[in-house]
């Protein structure tokens, strides 16, 4: 059963594109299955495709959507595959495609291609970095064209970001997220916002850094009102009793060879702590 946040964050995906900032514990994936299943009411021959980072494919969408949408159809695209399969994966008929960052980017060409009615980024604040290849992609799915990568003919129509720390070093970081769901909030040209909002501080030679004008605070704050929606943990006081969840994470070899490392050093410390 859907929380009293969950249910005003689907009324407002029927409205527009949102950045939907929940804390951590309050639903996000339930939430945005919610939204698919209403949108797949109102288009025939349906296709949405959710990207986020590989270790929540298994862990979160999956289990929560034979949990609670067993009528959904989905596809891995990631799995252990080659890229050829996984191509052919995207161009398989479903009414969910599930794919991580990685792939995305590496992909892109062949995504824009495929007319998919819905996007959801989750975890978005990896899009905080304006210049990266994977926000660069993303942002031509909302009709955004950089130097080197062309939108689709046809951008992606409804478009939702989900993160419970969608800014979590400064303001700047909130202007990919914002201008993949709405362009006209912050405009589409990331330098011209950061000169409204940002003062260019030297640092000597060719350094600087940019800060935030704190002044311009509320009109900020002001103008990303209408597409981004706000839920502390503290604030959605309909929420259950917390409940532990072990997940189960797959490593490369490079990533397990790096964890039994530090498995090792860290024991060796405690050891000599002793």
């Amino acid at each position: 059963m859907l929380r009293e946040h969950q249910k005003k964050a689907v009324e407002l995906a029927k409205k527009g594109n949102y950045l939907f900032a929940h804390d951590c514990g309050t639903g996000k994936t339930y939430t945005a299955i919610e939204i698919i299943k209403y949108y797949k009411g109102q288009y025939k021959d349906f296709q949405a495709l959710v990207v986020c980072p590989l270790s929540i494919i298994n862990n979160a969408w999956i289990n929560d959507l034979n949990r609670f949408a067993p009528e959904l159809t989905y596809i891995n695209v990631w799995e252990k595959s080659k890229k050829s399969l996984r191509m052919a994966k995207l161009k398989m008929p479903a009414d969910i495609h599930l794919i991580n960052f990685e792939q995305f980017r590496l992909l892109y060409l062949l995504i824009r291609t495929i007319k998919f009615d819905l996007i959801i980024v989750d975890e978005s604040s990896k899009m905080k970095s304006s210049t990266t290849k994977i926000t660069k992609s993303l942002l031509a799915l909302a009709g955004i064209a950089s130097k080197d990568l062309l939108p689709p003919e046809h951008p992606v129509k409804h478009r939702y970001c989900l993160s419970g720390t969608p800014a979590p070093n400064d303001q700047s970081e909130y202007w990919s997220q914002i201008t993949f769901c709405d362009p006209s909030v912050f405009g589409n040209n990331y330098y011209s916002f950061r000169g409204k909002y940002f003062s260019e501080i030297s640092l000597g030679g060719f350094a600087k850094m940019f800060k935030f004008r704190q002044r311009m605070k509320d009109e900020f704050a002001r103008t990303m009102a209408p597409v981004i929606d706000v839920v502390k943990k503290e604030d959605a006081i309909d929420l259950p009793d917390v409940v532990d969840i072990n997940w189960d994470i797959e490593l490369s070899e490079k990533e397990s060879d790096a964890y039994k490392q530090m498995c090792e050093e860290l024991v060796l410390e405690l050891e000599d702590c002793i």
